[in-house]
């Protein structure tokens, strides 16, 4: 009789074991089906996001809203590592506004769920004092934009102000000077900073924007890690770097606009090692020194009236300064050495005396780049 009953034994087993598979959770894998991608098209430029997996998709729509409530898990569908790392780098460089989020988020499963674990720089409380106070000094810093002001305007409106209320700080505390709240709140920050809060203040004001990263090298020749903006202007892409157009350490004015609006060759010159890549930065057409008549093909005598108008335009406008460029390097050198070493700026100057009774400037002060054959003059 026992070994009859074995074989029926083993099918009771049986029977029970697939009862268990089919219907107990934690052996099947959660089902997302019914979850709306919210962040589609919304209106928002979402670089990152929009080159996520179907999965990271979902994960980034789960977890987005969650991070804003300080939740410390988060149920997501399943990813794997190499989505997970491009999924930290969505949220965070989509999202601008979440200075709170921290660098150690981690992915943990339970069976077939899994989950992330966001690390927060501070306390659920400190993060709601903090957006309450980033979401104050944004209301403040689009308080000045004019109605109808396009995107070039908008884009140009933000690179001031930011060059005017920030100061680059690398000596800061690294969580206290890579974030929007560090240049809008604080008003010190490296680039990072720069680089969020003008992302966090075009988004704002519609204007399709998103973060680079790579290596700059400076004058000195060092080279270090480095981010800034990619914005598009009627369809055409640029550079935007703010961090190198302003101008605390000179202390002679708030910024200029060499790196404003600039194509992959000549940002290329300094900046190297895009991520991403290809950003199709092809054009000048909203170039600062294109946009404001002051980019030249040659150094003469049109030249020199158009910057003499210039600097007494700004002069009475009580903008001291005059910035312009050539587009090519012979014409910067002959310009260089002409106003530099053969007396160009004194007669410049002498020449605006005698065009325009009432002019005053008692000294000259020039900044020249060698990389981009940009001048910069400021007077007082």
């Amino acid at each position: 009789m026992k070994l009859k009953l074995l074989p029926i034994l083993a099918v009771l087993l049986l029977v029970v074991f697939l009862f268990v598979l089919g219907s107990g959770k934690l052996l099947s894998a959660p089902d997302y089906s019914e979850v709306e991608l919210s962040y589609e098209n919304d209106g928002r430029t979402r670089y990152y996001y929009d080159r996520l997996s179907p999965n990271a998709k979902l994960a980034y729509t789960m977890i987005l809203p969650k991070l804003y409530e300080h939740s410390e898990k988060i149920e997501i569908p399943e990813i794997t590592s190499e989505d997970f790392d491009s999924l930290m780098y969505a949220l965070s460089y989509d999202n601008p506004e979440l200075f709170c989020l921290g660098t150690q988020s981690s992915l943990k499963t339970e069976g077939r769920t899994y989950y992330y674990c966001p690390s927060y720089t501070c306390s659920e409380q400190e993060c709601l004092d903090g957006r309450s106070k980033l979401d104050g000094a944004v209301k403040k810093a689009l308080s000045g934009i004019s109605m109808g002001a396009d995107d070039y305007e908008k884009e140009l409106y933000v690179h001031d102000y930011i060059c005017k209320i920030c100061r680059y700080d690398a000596e800061a505390d690294k969580l206290q000077n890579i974030s929007a709240y560090s240049v809008l709140v604080d008003g010190n920050a490296v680039c990072e900073g720069y680089a969020k809060a003008a992302k966090l203040l075009l988004d704002k004001l519609g204007v399709s924007n998103y973060l680079i990263t790579g290596d700059a090298e400076d004058g000195s020749g060092k080279v270090t890690g480095h981010m800034w903006n990619i914005v598009s202007v009627n369809s055409q892409n640029y550079h935007l770097d703010i961090t190198w157009d302003d101008m605390d350490a000179q202390e002679l004015f708030d910024g200029n606009h060499i790196y404003f609006n600039v194509d992959d060759d000549m940002i290329g010159k300094t900046h190297f090692n895009f991520n991403p890549a290809e950003n199709n930065c092809k054009f000048t057409d909203y170039n600062y020194g294109s946009q404001t008549k002051m980019r030249f093909s040659k150094y003469d005598d049109t030249a020199r009236k158009s910057i003499i108008n210039n600097i007494y335009s700004n002069y009475k406008k009580g903008k001291k300064i005059c910035e312009f460029s050539f587009t090519g390097e012979r014409e910067y050198k002959t310009a260089l050495e002409d106003l530099t070493q053969n007396g160009g700026i004194n007669r410049l100057f002498g020449e605006i005396y005698k065009t325009y009774p009432g002019f005053e400037c008692d000294n000259v002060q020039y900044i020249a780049d060698d990389e981009l054959y940009a001048f910069m003059f400021v007077f007082s």
